[in-house]
């Protein structure tokens, strides 16, 4: 891995030194029994366990963005123009990965793993590994999977809310408080409306509802609620259900007819699925 890296003879066989004397001594009962050698890995806090992790797991950056670019998985599209195109995102002991959830694309993922078993040694733990569903949102490229410290997860779309369990801490918590900023700039189009916030997602109009009826949004009575939580089907007709918590006075009716009539050009369908544009 090393040589294929650039990294000289000489360099490669310090590495190697630094590796090959470790000793290690263990405690019985208190009591020191001796020195061993170590058959494989570093000691726990070596300054080099960093530095080679990167090396090493360069490997699988690179066959990672070589299956993205034959084709092999889709990764995830940033921007509009003159956009790029990301697969993976590595952390210090996080590893994002961005793929179709296409059954071929995971089996080509899966190939990708093996390809860096057989290079590296590292082979993902079947056993700790879980698969999460978590909330369908379709996209130009819907699906997401998450391996963290290697455990796999399931992120099929958006998860514009908080992620229960473990997965809702250390990297997947610090992504998610980019989603608040990252929202107001896209345009929501509306399916059943499940994965979209009325009042503060763009879905009707040039702006949200929160920054266009600012004084009409105080007075909400579930300033987080969904398209589809307001939405009323009664057989074939269709209202907003929209309530405040005081009586609207006089002063506010023209506000009102206004919202009224934004809200209105827009009629959820029960079933679809909501889209990002």
């Amino acid at each position: 891995m090393l040589r294929r890296c650039g990294f000289n003879r000489r360099w490669r066989q310090w590495i190697y030194m630094c590796i090959s004397t470790a000793h290690f001594s263990i405690l019985v009962n208190g009591t020191p029994c001796g020195f061993f050698a170590s058959s494989r890995g570093l000691r726990q806090g070596d300054p080099l366990s960093p530095l080679l992790f990167i090396i090493v797991m360069e490997a699988l950056s690179r066959l990672l963005a070589r299956a993205r670019d034959g084709g092999y998985i889709s990764g995830f599209d940033v921007g509009r123009v003159n956009h790029i195109s990301i697969s993976h995102l590595l952390f210090t002991d996080d590893t994002l990965i961005l793929c179709g959830d296409a059954r071929d694309q995971l089996c080509h993922l899966k190939s990708v793993f093996v390809w860096f078993q057989a290079s590296s040694g590292l082979k993902i733990n079947l056993g700790k590994s879980e698969l999460v569903p978590g909330p369908h949102l379709k996209t130009k490229q819907s699906g997401m999977v998450l391996l963290r410290s290697w455990r796999l997860g399931w992120l099929a779309g958006n998860c514009s809310n908080s992620v229960p369990g473990p997965y809702g801490k250390s990297l997947w918590k610090h992504i998610r408080k980019g989603w608040p900023t990252f929202a107001k700039n896209v345009y929501f189009k509306v399916g059943d409306g499940a994965h979209i916030k009325f009042w503060q997602h763009q879905w009707c109009g040039e702006t949200t509802l929160k920054s266009r009826f600012p004084k009409l949004y105080q007075l909400v009575s579930n300033p987080e609620a969904s398209v589809q939580e307001l939405a009323s089907f009664i057989g074939s007709s269709f209202h907003w259900n929209v309530s405040f918590t005081r009586s609207i006075q006089d002063w506010e009716l023209e506000s009102v007819a206004e919202f009224l009539d934004v809200i209105y050009t827009t009629v959820p369908t029960p079933g679809a699925l909501d889209t990002i544009h």
